[in-house]
Parts: C-alpha cells; sequence; structure tokens
C-alpha cells in the first residue's frame, strides 16, 4: 500500500518542474544582458534562485497535500537550520568580488587578516632617489591636472614580446587608495588590523620610509576595509581623507601632523555607505573635500595652512566622487557631484545615470566662497553625459540631465571633452 507522502498526481509536482523551468530561464535572461555589470547580474541570479525557492516552500506548505505533520516537521528544520546558521556563520566579505556574501564561522579569523602584512620599521634615510631621476610628480588623485592622462610616454604595444620588467614588490594594507608621487616618494593610504595609516615609500625601491596611523577602521562587507581616497601632495605637506572622514594636513618628509579635521563629526553628517571616497583637491590656499550621507553640505573647503574651515556648499547629501578644477568662461570653478537623481530640463522627468558618479547632478562653485556662479548675464547650458555600453531605450546610452551655469559667450561653438569613464557633452539650449 502507498504512503500519502509517496509521489503522485494529487502532489501537482507539476508545480514546482515549472518552477524550475522558469528559473532557469529567468537566470539564463539575467546572465545573457550585457548592460549590467557582474555584480549585478550575480545579485539577479540570486533574486532568482531565491523567489524560486520561495515560491516551491509556499507550494510544500499550501498546494503540494502532503501530511501536515510532514510540513510542520520540514518547517521546523527550515527554522533550525536558519537560525544557527545566523548563530554560527558571519559574513566575511565577498565571493571572488561578485558582491555575493562569503559566509565564514564566527570563531574564524577574517579573511582580510590573513592578507594584512606587518608593518615594516620605516626608514626615512633610505631613500635612493637621486637629483635627476626620471620619474615624474603625479601629486594627486588623476594627475596634476586630475584628467588621467599622460602625455609623452612611449609604452611597447606588444607585452608578450616586450613586457614591462618588476623593479620591486611591497607588501602593503587594504584599501582602494592610489599613489601620489612626488620628488621620487610614493604616498598612499591603507588600512593594517585597527590602524588606518598613510605611508611613504621610496619609489624606486619599494622601501617604507614613514607613516602616521590613526585608530579607526572602516569595514563594509561588499566593499571591504580601508581608506579609498589617494593623498594630494603640494609644498612639501601630504593631504588626505580617510574613510570615515578624517582630514589631515602631514609633513611630506617624516609624516608629522601639522593638522586635522573631522569633517562629519564636527558637521554632524553620517558616513556614506561605501566610507566617504574623495581624494582632497587641494589648490592655492584651499582644500576640498566632499561629506557625507546626511543631505548637505555636500563639499567642504578647508585653509591649506591651518585646516581652518573655509566655506561649504551644496544641500544633498554627498557623492563618491571627487572634486575637481573646470576653467569655465575664462574663471576656475570646483566642480562636485551631489548624490541626488539628475534631472531632464525640460520634463523634470528623473533618471538615473547607468553607474557610479560619472554624472549625478554637477554644480559650478565659487573657489573663494563657494557660492553658486552667477546668474547675471550667463548662459544656461544643459550638461549630458552619454555613458558606452549602456544601453537606453532611445538612443543608445544612458542620458543624465543637468542644469548648470556656465560663464561662457551664449554663441561660442559647443566643448565636447572626453573623460575616462564616458563622454560629456555641454552644448547650448
Amino acid at each position: 500500500m502507498s504512503s500519502p507522502d509517496a509521489a503522485s498526481p494529487s502532489h501537482r509536482l507539476w508545480i514546482p518542474a515549472v518552477l524550475a523551468v522558469l528559473a532557469i530561464i529567468g537566470i539564463g535572461i539575467v546572465q545573457q544582458q550585457p548592460e549590467l555589470e557582474r555584480n549585478y547580474r550575480q545579485w539577479g541570479t540570486a533574486a532568482v534562485i531565491l523567489l524560486t525557492a520561495t515560491l516551491t516552500l509556499l507550494w510544500f506548505l499550501l498546494l503540494g497535500r502532503f501530511r501536515w505533520k510532514t510540513r510542520l516537521i520540514v518547517l521546523g528544520l527550515l527554522f533550525v537550520v536558519g537560525f544557527g546558521g545566523s548563530k554560527l556563520l558571519r559574513l566575511d566579505g565577498t565571493r571572488d568580488g561578485t558582491g555575493l556574501p562569503r559566509l565564514a564561522w564566527r570563531w574564524s579569523a577574517p579573511l582580510q587578516a590573513s592578507f594584512t602584512p606587518p608593518l615594516p620599521t620605516p626608514n626615512p634615510n633610505s631613500t635612493s632617489i637621486a637629483p635627476n631621476t626620471e620619474l615624474r610628480d603625479v601629486p594627486q588623485f588623476f594627475g596634476r591636472e586630475r584628467t588621467g592622462t599622460v602625455r609623452d610616454v612611449q609604452l611597447s604595444g606588444d607585452w608578450s614580446t616586450e613586457p614591462p620588467k618588476q623593479l620591486w614588490r611591497q607588501p602593503i594594507g587594504a584599501g582602494w587608495s592610489s599613489f601620489a608621487v612626488v620628488g621620487g616618494r610614493a604616498y598612499t593610504q591603507e588600512q593594517r588590523g585597527e590602524e588606518e595609516l598613510v605611508t611613504c615609500y621610496d619609489a624606486l625601491t619599494g622601501a617604507i620610509l614613514w607613516s602616521h596611523a590613526d585608530n579607526v577602521r572602516f569595514f563594509q562587507w561588499q566593499g571591504g576595509e580601508g581608506p579609498r581616497g589617494t593623498p594630494a601632495v603640494l609644498d612639501g605637506r601630504v593631504y588626505t581623507i580617510g574613510a570615515t572622514g578624517i582630514l589631515q594636513c602631514l609633513d611630506a618628509a617624516n609624516g608629522q601632523r601639522i593638522w586635522s579635521r573631522n569633517t562629519l563629526e564636527e558637521h554632524q553628517l553620517d558616513n556614506l555607505t561605501w566610507g566617504v571616497s574623495c581624494s582632497p583637491l587641494v589648490f592655492g590656499g584651499t582644500v576640498v573635500v566632499t561629506g557625507g550621507q546626511t543631505a548637505g553640505p555636500t563639499v567642504l573647503a578647508y585653509r591649506r595652512t591651518t585646516g581652518e574651515p573655509l566655506w561649504k556648499a551644496g544641500t544633498d547629501k554627498s557623492s563618491y566622487a571627487s572634486p575637481t578644477l573646470a576653467t569655465l568662461g575664462g574663471q576656475a570653478r570646483c566642480a562636485f557631484g551631489e548624490c541626488r537623481h539628475a534631472h531632464c530640463s525640460r520634463s523634470r522627468e528623473r533618471h538615473r545615470p547607468h553607474g557610479v558618479s560619472l554624472v549625478r547632478r554637477q554644480m559650478a562653485e565659487s573657489l573663494a566662497t563657494g557660492s553658486a556662479g552667477g546668474r547675471s548675464g550667463v548662459s544656461q547650458r544643459r550638461l549630458r553625459a552619454r555613458l558606452r555600453d549602456a544601453p537606453d531605450h532611445r538612443s543608445g546610452g544612458w542620458h543624465a540631465h543637468a542644469q548648470r551655469a556656465l560663464e561662457k559667450p551664449a554663441d561660442e561653438d559647443p566643448i565636447q571633452q572626453r573623460r575616462r569613464t564616458g563622454w560629456l557633452h555641454l552644448w547650448p539650449r
């Protein structure tokens, strides 16, 4: 005699079969979307699997016609597994950078700890840089002019026959910072244990020359730990901002602190989800950084020599982009991004640009006071950003629109400037 729980048409097994087929189709569709980054594809796949599992469970509990005792046993087992897993497991970063969580036993050492090397003993006198060195200075994020370009450089076009030669290798701490190189010294930021460091290395040997530590640590399970910004170097001083918003000025020769500001704390701003990620913009007597998750101020300016606050601007929460300089109508302006949706000037329809921080909403600010550029006699231009490889339902690219005041004659030809991650177009309305 067959058991009541034996597979039979009464259990409506066609329902989970259909769900499985739909899940396979759904995963295939998600994986075949070229405009989605790998992280989004992986999360889309995980969402399809989770939805399928949830619907299958509902079928088992409500439509499968199994005995209630069997249903309660399965439901109890799922509860025990879920509750036990939450007590025994923890998130420990992501799997291969896909954005999907990596699970580890709660008592095991963090994965990052196994990669963090001990800090070598600094030796300020170990530098081997000669006065006639051919190393070019790269004093800040994206280079001297913050354009991400290097001119007059000859590179081999075939690395299979003429590969670059490794000069040295030096393990460093966690983080997303790049390097600023001035006078043969390479400055960066890194995380080692519970300390966030600014470090200086000999660019030709890799030897550490000095380090400066702050007892702070930022961690986000998808983005990892450590600082995000890149130092800026000017006139023998190093300017950095850490992932928790600590802005400081250090002596480039020995790492001694000259001044420091806790930008988020003093303006009562919450940190961004992925941590403060901008790189300081240093020009003239000013250093400019961005704010936090709380709406306004979006950008903060300090006196370069003393750290005294100069001005602040913006009313929205900050983006992860770094401020930059732009010459508009013959006058210098500080351009920065807010995290608000971009606006279409005609229909007021809001669009989210594909990707992070190419253009959110651009603003032109006075370098001296932080006030917006003058409106009198100024032609209004519309800023459009078209991101490549981001299909749009209209014309092949996501469009982000914003209003911007440009001090430029209304009859001047349009300006087109290529950027590292896309194309920015300015044209008269």
